[in-house]
This record gives C-alpha cells, structure tokens and sequence, in this order.
C-alpha cells in the first residue's frame, strides 16, 4: 500500500512519472505507457546502501536542476531521511534506465512524516 505520492516536473518529451512511499519500507517509480495509458512499475533498479526499516512516509521529487539527473527525497518513521539520485543512462527516451542510488541525508532520531524540496 502505498501511502504518498510525488510526480516529477515534467520535462521535454519525457513520460510521466511518479515515486510513491509505501508501509513495506520502499519507494517505487513508476512510469505512465503511452501505449495502454496505465501506470506501470519501472524495472529501475535502487542502489544499495541506505534503506528505510520502517514505513515510508512521504517522497518529494526535487526541481529538475541538472539535465538528465533526477533527484527524490523520501522520509520514514525509522527517522531517516533518504535522497535518491538517478542519472539517465541515455539509452531509454523515458529515462527508466540506470540506477537511483541513495544517499543518507540525515538520520533524526524520530519518524520524519513530511518533506519537500
């Protein structure tokens, strides 16, 4: 189950795409086909590293700054916050390929239940 939502700004010719939190300590993307118009799960793979151990709570994905380089937030009760960095690979126009390596930004010491850029 999924428990928050943040889609990216929109770029030139890119598919839309979401991160969404989730109660089993995840965040997922995913990417609208242009082919059926559903949301699908991008097969994209996390980095290893940091992780959230308990449910996260919220994603935010940050202004595009940088060309081809995606930047997510996500927080959880586990009391970490956990930026994301995904840079395109060059070889999908939707931009689903790479890694999105994360990056311990803090731990709290208490649940984290919102963020944003």
């Amino acid at each position: 189950t999924e428990a928050a939502t943040s889609r990216r700004p929109q770029q030139q010719q890119q598919q839309p795409r979401v991160a969404t939190a989730g109660c089993d300590n995840r965040i997922r993307f995913w990417t609208r086909s242009s082919a059926t118009g559903s949301w699908e799960e991008e097969t994209t793979p996390l980095g290893h590293g940091a992780s959230h151990t308990d449910w996260v709570r919220d994603v935010a994905w940050a202004p595009p700054i940088v060309p081809g380089v995606d930047v997510v937030a996500s927080c959880s009760e586990d009391g970490t916050v956990i930026v994301w960095t995904h840079k395109d690979g060059g070889g999908d126009a939707d931009g689903t390929n790479g890694t999105w390596e994360p990056t311990l930004l803090n731990n709290f010491g208490e649940p984290v239940w919102r963020l944003s850029w």
